[in-house]
């Protein structure tokens, strides 16, 4: 499972899932305190003009661990004063690693956050309510702010995160023409790639999000941008 908590000021990966080169886990195997979400129907009071079947609001209350060994007794205590900074309100996404399944969580609010340190060895506990839960589906969310800066005979390109990608694919043509975009590059991983084109030919640039299932994304950014002469 891979959970990201989503605010205004950024994306926490609160867990990594099952990939251990991180340091970081759900749990030693899985959950130590399995994710459990709990789905609660209350009336609403406050909104009596609405039909029936429009009343009530759902709210799920979503708890987690995560445990995280550090190298040192003083990267957990810096762990511990981190997470304790981390903002309350936001959205909540899950991503099941095995059938890439993604949960989005609305307007959620950070409950509380538990920190249970033992040497170098940290586990957090979560606790999160939420309104309405959207399932997503498996594939991953199309890429946005996609932007190209021109440098001698290059391209940066640069893209904002995408909601359940794990790797990213460059495609591109010939600026005015219309043949079929090419695959550039893939398995990016970061949010940022330059093209040394070795040239100044302009070139339209587009960005595919892929999912840790091999599920792409629609084809999004259409940027040209040209390579700087010396």
């Amino acid at each position: 499972m891979l959970i990201k908590w989503i605010t205004s000021t950024g994306v926490y990966d609160l867990c990594d899932g099952s990939d251990r080169s991180v340091g970081k886990r759900c749990g030693p195997d899985g959950f130590a305190a399995p994710l459990t979400i709990l789905a609660d129907d209350t009336p609403c009071v406050d909104a009596a003009w609405q039909q029936p079947q429009e009343r009530g609001n759902r709210t799920n209350r979503i708890t987690f661990s995560v445990s995280i060994e550090l190298a040192s007794i003083g990267a957990a205590l810096a762990m511990v004063s981190q997470v304790k900074r981390i903002p309350s309100a936001g959205v909540l996404l899950t991503i099941d690693e095995d059938s890439g399944e993604m949960v989005r969580y609305e307007n959620a609010t950070l409950r509380s956050i538990d920190p249970r340190q033992q040497g170098v060895s940290l586990e957090i506990l979560y606790a999160f309510v939420s309104g309405e839960d959207i399932d997503m589906g498996t594939a991953p969310q199309s890429v946005s702010g996609v932007t190209g800066t021109a440098d001698i005979l290059r391209v940066t390109l640069t893209w904002n995160p995408s909601v359940g990608a794990a790797s990213y694919q460059v495609w591109f043509r010939i600026a005015g023409t219309t043949d079929e975009p090419q695959l550039l590059q893939d398995e990016i991983t970061e949010t940022t790639w330059t093209h040394v084109s070795g040239d100044t030919t302009s070139r339209t640039y587009w960005l595919v999000a892929i999912s840790m299932l091999g599920e792409s994304s629609e084809m999004t950014g259409g940027v040209n941008v040209a390579g700087k002469g010396y």
